[in-house]
């Protein structure tokens, strides 16, 4: 058997899965180009990067998820 306790989707567009499916259907995007040298990274990269604030956001995000 197998119980669900939460779900959730944390992503740049948001700390929740609603947040993110509203963002989704309106046609946002956090994916963006980033300048060689990001990070350390010799080459530029497209891709969609948390902020650096990610750990409160995780526990901000489940949370939520569990009050729900």
């Amino acid at each position: 058997m197998v119980y669900v306790l939460a779900d959730n989707i944390i992503s740049p567009l948001g700390d929740t899965s609603e947040d993110n499916y509203q963002a989704v259907k309106a046609g946002k995007s956090a994916i963006r180009a980033y300048a060689p040298m990001t990070d350390g990274i010799p080459d530029g990269f497209i891709a969609s990067l948390m902020s650096a604030d990610f750990e409160d956001l995780v526990f901000r995000s489940a949370g939520k998820a569990i009050d729900d």
